[in-house]
């Protein structure tokens, strides 16, 4: 009976799979097409777009909507039907005519409405616009600009359909595009927007932890004899909700917040700036008073505690804050932004929505974290730092194809430190590129010991950082490092995560093209979980992508993680794409992976990160 079922989910995961590889491979001829590309109007690329979901998914109707009067209102930007082709008119309705759909569009979700004439999200355009075409049925997708709603793609079929996955994903995917063109008509629009973006967070659109120091440094020269407040925030509990929710959700809860204290920015605050993850920080010039600071944060802290709708749901967050002022409790900048984180994980250990000022207690914990950040320069001078591999391995569960390196601290003190432990410090203390370099030269190091074992021994993937893409000569740099020490490009993988590739495209996209170009193989790391998936992987040179581990985790119990995965695999496939799975633990989920086309696994059957010679051991016992 198991294996009649199995050969049924095979054959109905088989038939899924060609019908993806065939809509998104009809997306990305067109989208790499050289005539699409040099279309001079973004409405003759719309067009084009709408004319492919129409023959690709045998519809009467495509359209794209755009919001306008600050989102009150929706209008037509190109309407595509077989019988006439494409249509211009721009037909406007209003969003507080259809509160259903909007509520829904406005939460990221997609609507694919069945029986649109009595399906509660579409119910409220039957009166003048379903009834008129003869629209049954409807599959529309949101268009996001960074966090906001820009557009919408709308489908829509006379005759009754059932939406099917493949379709949904390539309703996705379509949007998708579009956000892609926008943002490209963004960036091409000025230059000196695409530099402000190196400043700014792209999430919540706030100044980033870079401006924030910046600024700072800037008041403590200016006005060294002057006082001022640096408020240090962080959401409550933000794991839960992503655990609960998940990360979407919990970027969302990111940017609402972060909405909600630029509200307060003015006029209240001088500055205001996401830090990074959930921690924002906040400038307030002028005496430092306790009594007027404490009253002031306690009513930040009453107004966050207001629910924020996400994925339409109220969730209420509350923050802890800490507080250090200068000159009082610090006159320099590392010593005031140490105070102030210290003073914040004192709120924390409070509970929640409390507020800590800095004392000899707090100091104390600064201390410890900058003597911790002082070793942590020390020993990543001395190239210290030690590199675990964990093995990738074949879908047979069995030959092994690659390892990743994974950067330890082996302590004096504390013993050996995970990355969690310290990279959190070199994140706040812009070390994250100089780690990056530690590690590609303690791996270097390691390929000449293991040549001496197996000249053609497989390849090791490194993680990279938005600080070393962020440097202009990163490439030239890695190349030259490669080739000093014998390293051929197609020993090397290179893995970076979607939210890295969020800003400055011009500079990222250049070096790792320069990377891919030398022989680098190039990795998507953690897909699914960040903005605009699709669009990285049209934009950047990817040749494979990582599932990330939170969908692989519940795979057998979760059906939702099997069609997420399962539409990444098919993904993949139409686009010539390797795909790795993380976090594989279980016979069961890598018996389902192998049946449904991954390629390649990662996880703890196979192995933990174990140090090089352990690694040599295991998987080149011949040699010992």
């Amino acid at each position: 009976m198991a294996q009649w079922k199995r050969q049924i989910m095979t054959q109905k995961s088989t038939t899924e799979i060609g019908q993806f590889i065939g809509l998104h491979s009809s997306l990305m001829a067109l989208n790499h097409s050289e005539k699409f590309a040099t279309y001079g109007s973004k409405i003759t690329r719309l067009s084009k777009l709408t004319e492919l979901c129409c023959n690709s998914l045998n519809l009467a109707r495509a359209s794209v909507w755009e919001l306008g009067n600050n989102g009150e209102s929706i209008t037509c930007q190109v309407l595509y039907t077989k019988d006439s082709g494409a249509d211009y008119t721009p037909v406007t309705m209003q969003t507080a005519d259809n509160p259903d759909y909007f509520q829904e569009i406005y939460t990221t979700k997609l609507i694919n409405a069945d029986d649109a004439l009595n399906d509660a999200r579409t119910k409220s355009f039957t009166n003048g616009y379903l009834d008129v075409h003869g629209i049954y049925s409807m599959l529309d997708a949101p268009v996001f600009n960074g966090p906001e709603l820009h557009s919408v793609i709308c489908l829509e079929s006379t005759v009754k359909r059932t939406w099917t996955l493949p379709e949904i994903a390539f309703a996705t995917a379509v949007a998708d595009t579009i956000s892609q063109m926008n943002t490209y008509d963004a960036w091409q629009k000025s230059e000196k927007d695409l530099d402000t973006l190196t400043h700014r967070d792209d999430l919540t659109g706030l100044a980033n932890y870079r401006s924030l120091k910046r600024y700072l440094e800037d008041l403590i020269v200016d006005n060294n004899d002057r006082e001022f407040t640096l408020l240090w925030l962080d959401i409550d509990k933000l794991k839960d909700i992503n655990d609960a929710m998940g990360q979407l959700i919990g970027d969302q809860v990111i940017s609402l917040c972060g909405a909600s204290l630029n509200l307060w920015h003015n006029p209240t605050f001088n500055f205001c700036a996401r830090i990074g993850g959930d921690e924002f920080g906040l400038v307030l010039k002028g005496n430092n008073d306790a009594k007027k600071l404490e009253e002031i944060t306690l009513r930040l802290l009453s107004e966050l505690d207001k629910p924020f709708i996400a994925d339409g749901q109220a969730i209420s967050i509350s923050a802890s804050i800490g507080i250090a002022c200068f000159p009082s409790d610090s006159n320099n900048l590392d010593g005031l932004l140490h105070n102030a984180e210290a003073a914040m994980y004192a709120a924390k250990a409070k509970g929640r929505a409390q507020v800590s000022f800095v004392d000899a207690k707090y100091s104390s914990l600064a201390q410890k974290r900058f003597i911790l950040e002082q070793e942590l320069r020390d020993v990543i001078k001395k190239n210290g730092l030690d590199v675990y591999y964990q093995p990738i391995m074949h879908a047979d569960g069995k030959t092994l194809v690659s390892a990743e390196a994974l950067v330890r601290w082996q302590h004096p003190e504390h013993g050996l430190l995970t990355p969690d432990a310290f990279l959190p410090i070199a994140q706040t203390s812009n070390l994250m590129a100089d780690i990056d370099r530690c590690v590609l030269l303690k791996v270097c190091e390691h390929f000449q010991v293991l040549k001496n074992i197996d000249p053609n021994w497989g390849r090791v993937s490194l993680n990279l950082s938005a600080d070393s893409l962020h440097i202009k000569d990163f490439a030239s740099s890695f190349i030259s490092m490669l080739k000093q020490y014998d390293v051929l490009p197609s020993q090397i993988q290179l893995e970076v995560t979607e939210d890295i590739l969020q800003s400055d495209y011009s500079l990222i996209n250049n070096t790792l093209k320069q990377l891919v170009d030398y022989g680098i193989e190039l990795y998507l790391d953690d897909f699914g979980t960040g903005y605009s998936s699709l669009s990285r992987l049209k934009l950047y040179p990817f040749s494979k992508l990582k599932i990330d581990r939170s969908f692989i985790r519940d795979l057998m119990d979760d059906a939702d993680d099997r069609a997420i995965t399962l539409s990444v695999i098919a993904l993949a496939a139409g686009m010539g794409m390797k795909v790795v799975a993380e976090g594989v633990e279980e016979e069961e989920q890598e018996l389902w992976l192998r049946e449904n086309g991954c390629d390649y696994f990662q996880g703890f059957k196979y192995s933990k990160p174990i140090p090089q010679a352990q690694f040599i051991s295991c998987y080149y016992p011949q040699h010992q």
